[in-house]
């Protein structure tokens, strides 16, 4: 165990979480080659074969991106602010590479029938929600719960999406109870899949205007977490705070 925790350090993948802990960060890499397997499988089934392989392409691709910023990223810049104004200093961050990438991801997945103010729509919530998931994984567990509520919603909007979701359900429900007792962490690799993945589900959406409300709503979290802490928030909150330490064991 020891050798493998001197593995992941030597990686950059043991992260001090907010009890001042240190804790491997690399969960994200379990999702990734289970969700690979598994929609392989689908592939060979004959499940929608075209969309399996989008979403194959997604998960590995966004959560790679991620693993890169675990290991080789730094926490000196923060939020969209801090990684581009860098990139305009000449600087290149892992975070910037993370935001480039997404974009690319979500220009080679999607449906290019669409309107063009939908396909610009659909990007920035597919960025925004991505990004948004990365930033709520500052608790344990906060970002699953969060994917698991959110995931309702994206049934309700794309119910043809349930038979993906389904394997991220059983993993979930499986690795949930190790990170719940601090003994691992997501990290951006798993957060930015899960992020990712809801993202994808909510740019199906057909409602224009719905999408267009809800990228506004996107945006205002991102301005307000530049300067703000959701766990402040949280924290304020009866209700927030109680789902926040659900099942947190340590």
């Amino acid at each position: 165990m020891n050798d493998i925790k001197d593995v992941l350090d030597k990686a950059g993948l043991i992260k001090e979480n907010y009890l001042g802990n240190y804790i491997p960060a690399a969960a994200g890499v379990i999702f990734i080659i289970y969700l690979i397997i598994t929609w392989s499988i689908y592939i060979i089934y004959n499940v929608n074969q075209l969309l399996t392989s989008k979403l194959i392409f997604l998960v590995t691709i966004i959560g790679t991106t991620g693993l890169v910023d675990d290991m080789a990223g730094r926490s000196n810049y923060k939020g969209f602010k801090g990684h581009f104004s860098q990139f305009f200093k000449g600087k290149l961050t892992t975070g910037f590479l993370k935001a480039v990438v997404t974009l690319v991801v979500f220009i080679l997945i999607i449906d290019k029938k669409r309107s063009l103010p939908d396909i610009i729509i659909s990007g920035g919530i597919f960025l925004l929600i991505t990004n948004l998931l990365n930033l709520l994984d500052l608790r344990p567990a906060r970002s699953l719960k969060v994917f698991i509520l959110l995931s309702f919603l994206m049934i309700y909007i794309s119910p043809w999406l349930i038979v993906y979701l389904v394997p991220f359900y059983l993993i979930i429900l499986i690795y949930l109870p190790f990170e719940l007792r601090g003994a691992i962490m997501l990290g951006d690799s798993g957060s930015n899949l899960l992020g990712a993945f809801l993202g994808y589900g909510f740019v199906t959406w057909n409602n224009f205007i719905a999408k267009s409300l809800l990228l506004v709503f996107l945006i205002y979290l991102t301005l307000f977490a530049e300067k703000n802490s959701f766990s402040k928030i949280i924290e304020k909150n009866t209700v927030l705070k109680w789902l926040d330490n659900l099942g947190i064991k340590y």
